[in-house]
């Protein structure tokens, strides 16, 4: 038999999410809401990690969720906390927390992570857990920062480990390493069990869903969550009728067995024969069903042995069974104005005027490259303007390029970008001159405090080369390495070229002449 105390805790559970929309309501009233927008890092990566080893971050914190339901698990890059506390009536949550050394700087990369800890912590598929991580950061970027919203709706202890700096999702990636609590909602339900399932209609209220951009692609993502939903209400009801009979079965058991002592003492004999049968065994919710067991475990070497149904703790369970229906049904009417609203907003795409053609393949006959500086720490994008009229034509997705240079050179633009940190790497590229998009990229670290120098079609650099040391790194217009030079240099070394002679500062700060080609050391490195 399931224990009374849990499962009326459980009752009060249920309803989690159905009601803690009203501050989300007011939030919608924001303007900075009006769409969510991430700011991933664009540049040159020290090495490419392989999607299945991205979603393996989050699958191995879910496993060891799965293995530890309550406990906080630690690690150097990323952490997780469950915050849920049976007695109150508010929203429990998982927190997934991003240490200062964490590498993770797109957003595609970041829902891998989480999609793998749903997947494992919870048993979705990976598609559905896939599809909720998307709402889940959408979710996070709303209310980063609003410490209030998380007080009025979760449990004491989630605003005990948030602050306005960490709470939430910032939209830059550069705001995530030290400075990211990703708050998953959690669902107490009968065929889950208590903090079973992610809170889908939490992560998708009214102020994410109109954060999302109006387009087909956005609403196809809402009808898949929608359908997810409905196949947990579906389960859900399947488990309360299950558990249902159970407890009618119980209650008529009880029934007779008090009437059986009744017709015993009744004046007329007893007839010949065998003994009477004994009385029906009761079977209890708990034993019938694996999801109705009662949370924790005895003492190691102690049974526990639960108490025989009695009329009493059977009207309990009915009360809990009924507020779990009532919960279920409130559930399936939400959902159902839920899918209204969705059937709305597609017949309006539908009866929209069409998109505008597509801009022409090449850039305007007057466009100018320009530089234009995105942070204060001086990086930035390349831009293609629109001279004749006075507009942005084409930005580059590249937006880590640094030191405000660029340089016509092979068939685009050539730039210094990247960043030092994490899997990020600083590197030379070249961007096309049509569009903007990479071409190619220097297969070794360049320094980010020297400049490059252009000589026709080569370009020489200052590179870090295989034992870690800068040098000269000379380079075709395609990137590839012509020659590293032998001879440590500065990594803030200027250059210098002559036909005959290369000159840079060796890395003690003398001068040094190096042959233009090979490389080799002329002269000089001594004080």
């Amino acid at each position: 038999m399931l224990r009374t105390g849990f499962l009326a805790l459980l009752g009060l559970g249920l309803v989690l999410g159905l009601g803690a929309q009203n501050v989300a309501e007011d939030v919608l009233k924001s303007a900075d809401l009006a769409g969510v927008k991430f700011i991933d890092y664009v540049g040159p990566v020290a090495v490419i990690e392989s999607r299945a080893a991205i979603i393996g971050i989050g699958q191995d914190l879910g496993s060891r969720r799965k293995a530890d339901p309550t406990g906080a698990l630690r690690g150097t890059k990323y952490s997780a906390l469950r915050l849920v506390d049976p007695a109150s009536t508010k929203l429990g949550a998982d927190v997934l927390i991003l240490g200062e050394q964490a590498g993770v700087d797109t957003i595609r990369n970041l829902n891998w992570i989480v999609a793998g800890y749903l997947e494992k912590a919870f048993g979705y598929s990976f598609d559905n857990a896939l599809l909720l991580a998307d709402f889940v950061t959408r979710y996070n970027a709303v209310y980063r920062g609003k410490l209030d919203y998380f007080q009025q709706n979760y449990v004491p202890g989630l605003a005990a480990v948030l602050t306005p700096q960490n709470a939430g999702l910032a939209l830059s990636y550069k705001d995530w390493p030290g400075k990211t609590r990703i708050v998953i909602p959690l669902r107490n339900t009968l065929s889950k069990g208590p903090a079973g399932l992610v809170n889908a209609e939490e992560v998708s209220n009214p102020a994410v869903t109109s954060s999302m951009k109006q387009n087909q692609a956005s609403l196809d993502e809402q009808k898949k969550l929608a359908d997810l939903k409905e196949k947990e209400i579906i389960l859900e009801s399947k488990v309360i009728q299950e558990k249902q009979k159970i407890l009618d079965a119980q209650k008529k058991a009880l029934q007779a067995a008090a009437q059986a002592p009744a017709a015993a003492a009744s004046p007329s004999p007893a007839p010949a024969g065998p003994p009477p049968a004994t009385p029906p065994q009761v079977v209890s919710p708990s034993a019938a069903s694996p999801a109705a067991s009662s949370v924790g475990t005895p003492p190691p070497g102690k049974a526990v042995t639960p108490p025989p149904p009695s009329l009493v703790s059977i009207a309990a369970e009915q009360k809990v069974l009924d507020a779990a229906k009532a919960a279920n049904a409130a559930r399936d009417r939400l959902l159902q104005q839920e899918r209204q609203t969705i059937q709305k907003e597609d017949q309006k795409l539908q009866t929209s005027p069409s998109q505008p053609a597509a801009p022409p393949a090449g850039p305007p006959p007057a466009t100018v490259p320009f530089l234009e500086t995105l942070d204060a720490n001086g990086l930035g994008r390349l831009d293609l303007i629109d001279t004749s009229a006075h507009k942005l034509w084409k930005a580059s997705d590249v937006n880590s390029i640094r030191r405000g240079v660029f340089q016509p050179f092979g068939a685009g633009y050539l730039v210094t970008a990247g960043e030092n940190r994490g899997n990020a790497a600083v590197r030379l590229m070249i961007l096309s001159s049509s569009d903007l998009s990479p071409l190619a990229t220097s297969k070794q670290d360049v320094s980010p405090e020297a400049s490059f120098l252009v000589v026709g079609t080569q370009v020489y650099a200052v590179v870090k080369d295989t034992q870690g040391r800068w040098v000269v790194g000379l380079y075709d217009a395609e990137l590839q390495s012509i020659q590293l030079s032998g001879e440590a240099v500065k990594e803030n070394t200027g250059l210098a070229v002559t036909p005959q002679v290369l000159i840079v500062q060796g890395s003690n700060g003398n001068l040094i002449f190096l042959d233009p080609q090979t490389l080799k050391k002329i002269a000089g490195g001594h004080s």
